[in-house]
C-alpha cells in the first residue's frame, strides 16, 4: 500500500503503526504543517466513495478525549485514506504481551474509557427524540386507554 518515506500528497509515510480488520494504519508527516498524523487506509478500496465516506462522516462528528480526531478523508493515487491526529503511546497489545496480564485497577481504568466513549458515541449518533405531539401512542399509553375504557364501560 504505503512505503515508508512515500509521498503521498502532502504526507510524507513514516511507518506502519498497526494493521486489523478495517485497514492499515501509517504514521506520516504532514508536510505542509510539519506535523504527524495517523493516515488509516481501508483493505477495501473499491467501494463506492460515498460507502468509503461513511466511516469518517460519522467521526467527525465525535469529541471525546478518548476518540481519535478526524481531520479530513482524502484520495491521493487513487488510494481513499482517513486523516487522523496521531496519539504517541503503546498499545495495550504490546503493554500485555511486555507486562503479562494488567492489574485490576488498571484494567478497570481502561474499561471505562473504553465504555465512555462508546456511550459518547452512541448519544451523539441517537436520533433527537421527537416531541410528544409527533409521538404514536406507546404500548404503555394505549394500555392506560384500554384500561380506562374498560373502567368506563363496568361503571
Amino acid at each position: 500500500m504505503f512505503l515508508r518515506g512515500q509521498i503521498v500528497g502532502k504526507y510524507k509515510i513514516l511507518s506502519t503503526i498497526g494493521t486489523g480488520g478495517f485497514g492499515t494504519v501509517f504514521l506520516a508527516d504532514d508536510t505542509w504543517i510539519d506535523k504527524k498524523v495517523a493516515l488509516k487506509v481501508p483493505h477495501k478500496q473499491n467501494l463506492d466513495f460515498g460507502e468509503l465516506l461513511r466511516e469518517p462522516r460519522l467521526l467527525a462528528t465525535l469529541s471525546h478525549p478518548n476518540i481519535v480526531t478526524i481531520l479530513t478523508a482524502e484520495k491521493q493515487e487513487n488510494v481513499f485514506f482517513i486523516v487522523m491526529e496521531y496519539v504517541a503511546g503503546e498499545t495495550l497489545e504490546n503493554m500485555i504481551v511486555r507486562d503479562g496480564a494488567l492489574d485490576m485497577a488498571r484494567a478497570l481504568d481502561y474499561t471505562c474509557q473504553i465504555c465512555n466513549a462508546v456511550d459518547h458515541a452512541q448519544q451523539s449518533w441517537r436520533p433527537a427524540p421527537r416531541p410528544a405531539s409527533e409521538q404514536r401512542p406507546g404500548r404503555r399509553q394505549r394500555h392506560a386507554e384500554s384500561r380506562r375504557l374498560r373502567h368506563v364501560a363496568v361503571s
